[in-house]
This record gives C-alpha cells, structure tokens and sequence, in this order.
C-alpha cells in the first residue's frame, strides 16, 4: 500500500523538470495537482510546484490540469431553476477608490429581477467590505464544503 510520503515523492521529479524549464505534459500535471490536494496537508509540496509553474509560465495544459483537478472534487448541485434564470456575479475588488462592493449591489438588483444569483463571496482585503462582511451583516451564511 501507497502511504501519504510516497505519494508526495511521486511530484518532486516534476518539480524538477519544472526547475529545468520544461513544460508538464497534462497527465503529468493533473496527477501532481490530485496528489498535492489529496495528500499534501501542509501544502509545501503544492507551494513548490505553483511556484515552479509560474516561474516557467504556466501552459494551458497545466492550467486545464489545475482546472480538472479542482472540477473532480465539486459535488455535483442539482437544481430546479432553469438556466436561462441562473447568473453569475463576482468582482475582483481593488479598486483602490474604497467604494461599497458594487458586483453585491449588482446581486441584489438582478435578484430583485426574479434572477437566481450564484454569488463568490470573500471578506474585504483591499476596499471597506467584501460580499462577505456584507452576507454576515445581513445574517446570510454561506454553504461551506468540506472536502
């Protein structure tokens, strides 16, 4: 049987070859990231091989890789609202003006369309408050999942 550290010894060679320059190949790619979200707890191992790929550059092998990877892990959501009522709303903050979160006023304006809102919430990092503080504030909890 494969132990956790036999798992993680299998990313090193490719964080290697990322260090040498040379591109994963996506199978490469997308079993580092399965092994790194699996295995490595404390993330050194994801660490060193983010940072080899963005030091090299990151090819659209090894971001679809990146992308399959996290896409395997979601649950799948089943839902009776029809898609043509379904829209997605986020913003990247940053806007350095500290202006209130406008993608979230969006959201409520669009709700108030009879829109479903799939909303990306986070707390504030650069402006006064993130969708976060503000759900918190209206007592809206997000779901959390655990993987």
């Amino acid at each position: 049987m494969i132990n956790r550290l036999d798992n993680l010894k299998q990313i090193s060679p490719l964080i290697y070859k990322l260090s040498l320059g040379q591109d994963l190949t996506f199978e490469e790619s997308k079993a580092a990231f399965d092994i790194c979200i699996a295995e490595d707890k404390d993330s050194y191992f994801m660490n060193a091989l983010m940072l080899g790929l963005m030091a090299k550059g990151i090819t659209e092998d090894e971001l679809l890789a990146f992308y399959r990877s996290e896409e395997d892990l979601l649950p799948e959501i089943k839902i009776n609202i029809p898609t043509s009522k379904i829209i997605d709303n986020s913003g990247t903050g940053g806007d350095k003006l500290k202006t209130f979160n406008v993608s979230t006023a969006a959201a409520f304006v669009v709700a108030g369309a009879d829109c479903a809102v799939t909303k990306q919430s986070f707390f504030a990092v650069t402006g006064v408050g993130g969708s976060g503080d503000l759900f918190r504030e209206f007592f809206f909890y997000n779901s959390k999942f655990s993987f």
